[in-house]
């Protein structure tokens, strides 16, 4: 465009010298009479009869090119300005739309955690033996969409790489909490498929305590089991938290950049419930626990069986030694 321009004014600039020099030539044998004796008549009559037409008809066809090209680079110029403008908008609504799209995972993604910590964790919270007795999650297809997908651009070229690098580590969290869910799901099946075997569901079934579940499950089984089930708890209430800051994050620092008048931007609040911290277990630590059931001092428990006579619970105590033994199924 530059060159083409550029070559235009040569030639305008050239053809305007010529007919300048002509005009010249004839204002001053107009004015000065005497001048017309040194060219020849012939040259005299040649400047006058021909070059003065023809650069007359030079300087009006120089004047409308000259018009015409100005009228052209400015509508140009403007038609550049607007798709400018228009690519700046397409720009701004694809940014908009990627920020909806990835916002939109993230609360998905956390609405999956908070959901499995009020159905799960919310009712056995305060539960002595809350380890044991959390219900199995429903059956939810992990989300495998993933946020950065769509945020990465966005906050690479706002350089916002610390806030990326957040966001990964969040979706990491995500993919290992519901694997975590889904673990124990398995694992509590067979404590459950035993201790409906030691004490049937019946109507005169009474709440187990922790002597009976030892008994039940054993020692070693119901540690493991402990710390699995409070390492899950944990990672949850992490994982929601993790959550809400990086949203938290996303629209305080990466909204307003994007905000536009007509585009609606997603927008989210939390769960408060979801967001409050689960209750400090009973036995704070497996350690705590393992001294409940006498394992460190190497206490004894009884040994509770079951038989039920019109209605009512009969005990006979067996007096037995607890050891932690590895080899314990």
């Amino acid at each position: 465009m530059i060159q083409k321009d550029t070559k235009v004014l040569v030639v305008v600039g050239a053809v305007l010298g010529g007919v300048i020099c002509v005009f010249s030539s004839l204002i001053v044998l107009a004015f000065f009479p005497f001048v017309e004796s040194i060219f020849p008549p012939k040259t005299y009559d040649f400047i006058k009869d021909i070059l003065g037409p023809v650069a007359a008809g030079f300087g009006g066809a120089i004047a409308g090119v000259l018009t015409s090209h100005n009228i052209q680079t400015k509508a140009e110029e403007k038609k550049a300005e607007a798709q400018a403008l228009e690519d700046k908008q397409k720009l701004n609504i694809k940014k908009a739309s990627d920020y909806n799209k990835g916002v939109g995972i993230l609360i998905a993604k956390y609405r999956d955690i908070a959901n499995i910590k009020m159905q799960v964790v919310g009712p056995c919270a305060r539960d002595e033996l809350r380890f044991l007795t959390m219900p199995i999650s429903q059956r939810m297809p992990l989300n495998e969409s993933k946020a950065t997908d769509y945020l990465d651009e966005l906050l690479i070229e706002e350089s916002m790489g610390s806030i990326l690098s957040r966001l990964m580590v969040v979706e990491q969290k995500y993919v290992a909490t519901m694997s975590g869910v889904l673990e124990r799901n398995d694992l509590i099946l067979p404590y459950r498929a035993e201790f409906d075997a030691a004490i049937p569901r019946t109507h005169h079934r009474m709440r187990a305590g922790l002597s009976d579940v030892v008994l039940i499950h054993g020692c070693t089984r119901l540690l493991r089991l402990y710390s699995s089930s409070e390492s899950l708890i944990a990672n949850i209430d992490e994982t929601l938290s993790a959550f809400d800051e990086i949203l938290s994050k996303l629209r305080s620092d990466v909204l307003f950049r994007i905000k536009l008048k007509d585009v609606n931007i997603v927008d989210f609040s939390n769960d408060r419930r979801a967001m409050t911290p689960t209750p400090v277990p009973y036995y704070k630590t497996v350690d705590e626990l393992a001294n409940a059931i006498g394992i460190d001092d190497s206490k004894s428990l009884a040994m509770r069986s079951w038989r039920v006579f019109r209605g009512d619970y009969s005990f006979s105590y067996v007096h037995c030694s607890v050891s932690l033994d590895e080899s314990e199924p």
